[in-house]
């Protein structure tokens, strides 16, 4: 009888002490694809609700190559020869979001409106990008970390829709690759559970068809 009672209280005690309030990471969708069609044509998208394929939205990131007349030779020397931008058309409802970028440059740091947001595992700062009615495009610099025998193709951006949602997200563009996976919270705050990867992303494997 008396290690009945014990279990019983043990198991009690146990049942309480999990219920820790909410759950932070209730209000957390995580979405990725490999928006790859064969060229360069291709884009990323955040609309009112989520992140998509394609460049139907008025903000979005897209490829093009970085030199188009040296595409092979960037190719042949194991260099990526692709430039990640960002576009927005100016429109009212793409000013009023945010869209922050991770970046590793000192200069750029010392000068840029920052997030308050980092993680030990993402080595950087995010700086806001500020659209401009005059600039289309914003290019992502590849992060410099002191070794240029490393380049990386993937990119960390922070996004946030005025009274949406917030999504921290790593995009990859490599010759007419691009592909993103993204962390996305409903609750107006940046705790992200995690770091996305693009590990569970399904690749299509489809490089460059006309190069």
């Amino acid at each position: 009888m008396k290690r009945f009672i014990f279990i019983a209280i043990f198991l009690s005690l146990t049942i309480l002490g999990c219920d820790d309030g909410e759950n932070l990471y209730d209000n957390e969708v995580v979405v990725g694809m490999d928006c790859s069609d064969g060229d360069m044509n291709v884009g990323m998208s955040f609309d009112s609700n989520t992140v998509h394929c394609g460049k139907s939205g008025n903000l979005y990131f897209g490829i093009e190559w970085m030199d188009p007349n040296e595409g092979v030779y960037h190719l042949e020397r194991g260099m990526n020869p692709v430039d990640l931008y960002l576009y927005s058309n100016g429109d009212e409802d793409v000013v009023v979001d945010s869209v922050w970028t991770l970046e590793t440059d000192s200069v750029k740091i010392s000068i840029c409106e920052k997030l308050d947001f980092s993680n030990s595992s993402i080595k950087g700062t995010f700086c806001l990008n500020k659209f401009e009615k005059s600039i289309e495009k914003d290019y992502v610099s590849y992060y410099d970390e002191g070794d240029k025998s490393q380049i990386k193709f993937s990119h960390y951006v922070v996004y946030s829709k005025f009274n949406s949602y917030n999504a921290l997200c790593v995009v990859e563009s490599y010759k007419c690759v691009l592909l993103y996976s993204c962390l996305i919270r409903y609750d107006g705050t940046y705790n992200f559970s995690s770091i996305p990867s693009l590990d569970g992303v399904k690749r299509k494997n489809i490089w460059c068809i006309d190069l």
